[in-house]
């Protein structure tokens, strides 16, 4: 019984030591347009970026973020063409202070190394969910296979 009793301690000591996840919005652009042009009509698109502090990447993270999603994504997004939620795992890199000092991180590293989730709707009908692994797609499985996300070239802007 003692030792029944010291397993149950030590398991709610370490529960309680681990960090819960949260989901915070950020803005890494200091102007978002939510329209674009496209062959001189317009289109309305907008993209919401989310950061998962102490991500864990388990089963339990992608539950996390698909409830997530149901309550927070824009109200009237059907009147977007496109609408994207990008998630990206906190890092010392992607995190909103680094965003204010160092703007670009966010195209050249953010993108390659801490992308974790895209979601996406057309015209209000959900297309599709992206789980990403160090710039590649990982769910769903051979998705685009052989295409990987890399980081930007500053001289391409």
């Amino acid at each position: 019984m003692k030792l029944l009793s010291y397993f149950l301690i030590v398991f709610s000591f370490n529960a309680c030591a681990q960090k819960q996840e949260t989901i915070s919005q950020f803005y890494p652009y200091y102007l978002v347009h939510d329209s674009v042009r496209i062959y001189d009509e317009k289109e309305l698109v907008k993209e919401e970026y989310f950061i998962i502090a102490n991500y864990k990447g388990n089963k339990v993270t992608d539950k996390l973020v698909d409830s997530f999603i149901l309550s927070n994504k824009v109200k009237n997004f059907a009147r977007y063409n496109a609408y994207f939620m990008s998630f990206y795992k906190e890092s010392s890199h992607t995190n909103e202070a680094n965003f204010e000092v160092n703007p670009k991180d966010i195209d050249r590293y953010s993108i390659q190394n801490d992308l974790v989730f895209i979601y996406r709707w057309e015209k209000g009908k959900f297309i599709e969910r992206l789980k990403f692994k160090n710039g590649e797609v990982i769910e769903p499985k051979n998705y685009g296979k052989g295409i990987t996300v890399t980081n930007a070239n500053d001289s391409a802007r």
